[in-house]
């Protein structure tokens, strides 16, 4: 009896040892350069005392509600203007937001490429048309929202993934 005791307290040693150093970091994973960020930080930060790992999720607003709210999560990387999305969608989780999270670092530039057939010349001509934000709640789908909002421009807005999206631009429905 009194061996397994030893077992079992050299386990619990080690399981807490471990757990300590775990960092849960998540990401948006549509092949981003979110995504791409995270994996890239787990393999240099990794070491005997410190284990990052990456999640990979669906959307960037999703992460910042599951950092507030999920067990166990410690970091998401997001884009800046994710946060101030929900001022629009929920006054009270953006209230809650900029009171429990804290902005660290800024890891990169991020692009916004607006993609059209060759008859837009400007994004004032995209008013009244259809176009796709990517998957609703995505990082790409909130500053979508947001840059078209600003500018004044109506659009019918779809949310289609990357690769769908390119094939209705090309079959012409978008």
């Amino acid at each position: 009896v009194g061996a397994g005791r030893a077992e079992v307290s050299n386990f619990s040693e080690l399981s807490n040892r471990i757990n300590r150093g775990a960092i849960w970091l998540l990401a948006e994973d549509d092949g981003s350069t979110p995504a791409r960020l995270a994996t890239d930080l787990a393999r240099l930060l990794n070491d005997d005392d410190m284990r990052v790992f990456p999640v990979a999720t669906l959307s960037g607003g999703r992460n910042l509600e599951d950092l507030i709210f999920l067990n166990g999560i410690d970091l998401a990387i997001v884009q800046a203007d994710t946060v101030n999305a929900y001022r629009d969608i929920d006054a009270g989780l953006y209230d809650l937001m900029r009171k429990r999270l804290r902005y660290i670092i800024k890891l990169y530039d991020q692009y916004f490429h607006i993609i059209a057939r060759t008859d837009i010349a400007s994004y004032r001509d995209l008013a009244g048309k259809t176009l796709n934000f990517g998957p609703e709640g995505s990082n790409t789908f909130l500053t979508a929202k947001l840059v078209f909002s600003q500018l004044g421009v109506e659009v019918e807005k779809t949310s289609y993934s990357a690769i769908e999206a390119m094939a209705r631009v090309v079959d012409g429905t978008i």
